[in-house]
């Protein structure tokens, strides 16, 4: 093979070389566009979603606020949230397993034992808690002050007298309560419980928790 054939062939040999370079450089430019495509499809999908769901959220909140004021207004909030809002907290806050509730009830009529006569929103009783709900449609200070008192007073034993084995946790509640309200039952060491997001919360525990805690 003479200088010339090899020289020509070599020639070819890079010719086609750089026409393959070219080739792959040009096919991963084209994946790279349809991956940046593909990225930004997927952005817009998942904001279109989020989107979506922040829509979805947001009515919900609006409908579990319109059955809570149409319960509200029909007499039936203890009844339709106060109480499954309780029997939630007293598993996930109060640690109280479900199978140790002995008793959960709404409207309870009670006569104690020197005769007085008294209803209760809502009550829930595990072995170690007795918890005592008051529900209010417009929950003010003097309403808290007024259960504050009956917490504190002889009334309690004499209404439950198993009470005197168990910690009592006072909760009251209402559809919404004024942030000046719950810093007054904090203040008090009354649980707060209304409406937030699509059920019914203890929304000071964290609070109350800090103000029992012993000092370091």
């Amino acid at each position: 093979m003479t200088l010339e054939k090899k020289v020509s062939d070599l020639e070819k040999m890079i010719t086609q070389l750089a026409y393959a370079q070219f080739k792959t450089e040009m096919m991963l430019q084209h994946l790279t566009d349809e991956m940046k495509e593909f990225k930004d499809e997927m952005k817009e999908f998942k904001d279109e979603m989020k989107e979506f769901k922040d829509e979805m959220k947001e009515d919900r909140k609006y409908w579990a606020m319109q059955w809570g004021q149409l319960a509200n207004k029909m007499g039936t909030l203890v009844e339709d949230l106060v109480l499954p809002g309780m029997l939630v907290a007293v598993v996930d806050v109060f640690n109280c397993k479900e199978e140790d509730i002995i008793f959960s009830g709404a409207r309870i009529k009670k006569k104690s034992q020197s005769g007085k006569r008294r209803e209760f929103d809502a009550i829930v009783e595990c072995k170690e808690i007795l918890i005592i709900n008051e529900t209010k449609s417009n929950l003010e200070k003097d309403h808290v002050d007024a259960f504050k008192s009956f917490i504190e007073s002889n009334d309690v034993l004499d209404f439950f007298p198993q009470a005197n084995a168990k910690t009592i946790i006072p909760i009251m509640s209402s559809l919404q309560i004024r942030k000046d309200v719950i810093d007054y039952l904090t203040e008090k060491e009354i649980f707060a419980m209304h409406l937030a997001e699509l059920e019914m919360r203890i929304v000071n525990f964290a609070e109350i928790q800090e103000k029992q805690s012993p000092p370091r």
